[in-house]
């Protein structure tokens, strides 16, 4: 798996020398607590989301890493991810975009659509 996340991360570390980045993210954390027993964690969750947008005249990349870490009783496991990661390529008559992205079809109040 860490093989396919490599070029995307390739792409993004030289872009990143030549240009003025723009970040975003945001963190997550979630608790779960048994209340029937002394000192019972059920769930520690830990969640960070990286977003880098670069925008040049001809090119524009956009990543948008994931970081979580999970730790329950049994153990602690750690994950990285790609969301999204894509580069658009504008020319005089076309555009194009290459890359890994995530299109969501509709959102409502607690029910995720796709």
């Amino acid at each position: 798996m860490m093989k396919k996340n490599i070029f995307p991360l390739i792409i993004f570390l030289g872009t990143l020398i030549y240009s003025q980045p723009e970040f975003s993210g945001h963190y997550q954390n979630w608790i779960s607590v048994r209340t029937l027993e002394e000192n019972d964690l059920m769930l520690l969750r830990n969640r960070f989301r990286l977003n880098t947008k670069i925008d040049e005249e001809m090119i524009r990349l956009f990543v948008s890493l994931d970081f979580k870490e999970d730790e329950t009783s049994l153990g602690t496991e750690f994950e990285m991810s790609i969301r999204e990661a894509y580069v658009d390529l504008f020319f005089d008559h076309s555009e194009f975009r290459i890359g890994k992205q995530q299109v969501v079809w509709g959102k409502a109040d607690g029910v995720f659509i796709n």
